[in-house]
């Protein structure tokens, strides 16, 4: 079974129409040189002995963009297919007589009172290293106030009122010229926040319904929290590819997976462990089979 190839219409010089024929290629007179090139080179093609880019080449930013708007989707249609789940009645709080209510409050209110000031105290020396430049003893001196900082017994009122989160948040600490530890230690700290900013509100909150909006960004956010993982475990795209693919298939298979790490009660680690173990060894099986 061979190829006709028909001389290329004005405008379309660099494409070449075939259907299958007879047993041999036809060449036009008419065409050039480059066309019929290109026509015995499309019936003749080389064997690919190089190496897959895909392979050895690092995920851009635009890849990753589209692995968490691919994440975001599964994760939407996976709870919207989910049976909705009523949250459990909260009982009425007792007044005590002896004001032991009133008491307990007054001793959150001071604690996170102290814990705001703390927070902006390590504000101050954290944002005059952002200046310095990045030597050995600037990093060991941030580390040390992240550190301080994860001790500290963070609320959702805190994190709101000292902005700590869009501080560890910059470029300067997460971005690509921040040293590894730092890059590391910061994106730890703010996703430890996520969680129990998630847990937190889903406690204040409630209601049986969850508004598009509300839906729509929580994915949004732990769609972001999980590429992040995966691209810290993956940064090549051949396997980024397949982890983002495999995970995507994990939740619309599992809509109650999907419920977890929304509500926070399940971070992911352990899943994507399993999923990256599962594609490292389906990449060995191929190997073997193709040494074969």
């Amino acid at each position: 079974m061979g190829f006709e190839f028909r001389a290329p219409t004005k405008g379309q010089e660099n494409k070449v129409c075939k259907e299958l024929s007879g047993s041999r290629i036809q060449l036009d007179g008419q065409w050039g040189f480059q066309a019929q090139f290109n026509a015995i080179a499309a019936c003749n093609p080389d064997d690919d002995l190089s190496f897959k880019e895909n392979s050895v080449k690092n995920i851009t930013d635009r890849g990753r963009a589209e692995g968490i708007a691919r994440l975001q989707r599964a994760l939407e249609e996976s709870v919207e297919n989910a049976p909705r789940q009523r949250p459990p009645k909260r009982k009425a709080v007792e007044e005590d007589p002896d004001g032991l209510t009133e008491a307990a409050a007054a001793n959150v209110a001071a604690a996170e009172s102290q814990c705001r000031k703390d927070v902006r105290a390590l504000l101050q020396p954290l944002r005059e290293l952002e200046k310095v430049a990045g030597t050995t003893a600037r990093n060991n001196a941030v580390l040390d106030i992240f550190r301080q900082l994860r001790r500290l017994s963070m609320t959702v009122n805190v994190l709101k009122a000292t902005k700590v989160a869009a501080e560890l948040n910059k470029p300067c600490w997460k971005g690509t010229q921040a040293a590894p530890e730092v890059r590391q230690a910061a994106s730890s700290i703010v996703r430890s926040w996520k969680t129990m900013y998630r847990s937190q509100s889903d406690q204040a909150g409630a209601s049986d319904e969850i508004s598009d909006a509300r839906l729509s960004k929580q994915c949004r956010s732990r769609s972001v929290d999980l590429e992040e993982t995966v691209h810290g475990k993956c940064p090549i795209t051949d396997k980024y590819c397949r982890v983002i693919e495999v995970l995507c298939a994990e939740l619309l298979d599992t809509p109650s997976l999907s419920r977890e790490l929304l509500t926070g009660s399940s971070n992911g680690k352990d899943l994507l462990s399993r999923i990256v173990s599962q594609v490292n060894g389906s990449k060995r099986l191929l190997g073997t089979q193709a040494l074969r």
